[in-house]
């Protein structure tokens, strides 16, 4: 007979797994109520890259840098990802390990330069809305029988010159992702498939007289992979679904998303001189 550990741990599972299914019907239902009421859809197709750099500042703390860009494709020709500049960001994270299972990060500073996505509303033409952004964020991870199930919690407040150039206005965003990890068993190099959803929603100064409250939901799928020690490489496709602050125009987009990831970019070479002496 099962024991009451097993008994416990199943349950969890069931709970987990409940709340999963029901994340993606009230996600469904969401989307479908939005699209009743939207009157233009655009279709794009984007690349979105990134290197990240982190180290370890102690035992429980470490910094990251994102350096990003994205592209998006010419509307005369679907195929062509990386025909224009869409998005360039730098992004600096510190995360604070509080216990193995949970994780809390700020962003001391973030800068983003954003093209909107062809076509154009005609008030900004073709400029740059330049964004400078603060975060907070919280991450539980719950390791199952052969999977890692992740609930990410952000909380960010934004600056963007949207209306005016260098004229700020400032609005808040909230994010959830659930995020499944599946660690493939193998010796030598370490690789995972990657699935997760997760939706905005904001609110604020800027959106107090707009129809769009819903943000955006992205739809990932991926894997992780271990190019050699302190190097990983992640490829993954995304289903983007983003509103318009009409709250009637949407944009749906295909993403190509690689990652770069450098760890222990300078304590490895500390940790080869210690071991040379």
């Amino acid at each position: 007979m099962p024991d009451f550990a097993d008994n416990c741990d199943l349950n969890f599972q069931h709970r987990i797994s409940t709340l999963i299914r029901a994340s993606f019907v009230l996600l469904v239902f969401l989307l479908n109520g939005i699209y009743a009421h939207s009157q233009s859809v655009y279709n794009h197709n984007l690349f979105w890259g990134r290197v990240a750099l982190s180290d370890k500042l102690s035992d429980k703390l470490k910094w990251e840098v994102y350096l990003q860009t994205r592209t998006q494709n010419d509307p005369a020709e679907k195929l062509s990802l990386f025909q224009h500049q869409q998005t360039t960001n730098y992004w600096l994270w510190l995360h604070y390990q509080v216990t193995k299972e949970t994780r809390i990060s700020v962003t001391p500073f973030c800068y983003f330069n954003i093209r909107s996505l062809f076509p154009q509303p005609a008030s900004l033409g073709n400029r740059g809305v330049n964004e400078y952004r603060w975060a907070a964020q919280l991450e539980q991870t719950t390791k199952l029988k052969h999977l890692l199930y992740s609930n990410r919690y952000s909380l960010e407040y934004r600056l963007r010159d949207l209306q005016t150039e260098k004229v700020f206005v400032p609005n808040f965003r909230v994010r959830y992702r659930a995020k499944l990890e599946y660690p493939i068993p193998k010796e030598g190099h370490p690789a995972s498939l990657i699935l997760y959803d997760e939706v905005f929603l904001e609110f604020g100064k800027i959106v107090n007289n707009s129809a769009a409250t819903f943000n955006q939901n992205r739809l990932y799928a991926g894997f992780s992979y271990e190019v050699m020690k302190s190097i990983k490489f992640n490829l993954g496709y995304m289903y983007l679904t983003q509103e318009r602050a009409s709250g009637s125009e949407f944009d749906n987009s295909n993403v190509i998303w690689t990652i770069l990831t450098f760890e222990n970019v300078f304590s490895q070479f500390k940790k080869k001189e210690i071991e040379l002496k």
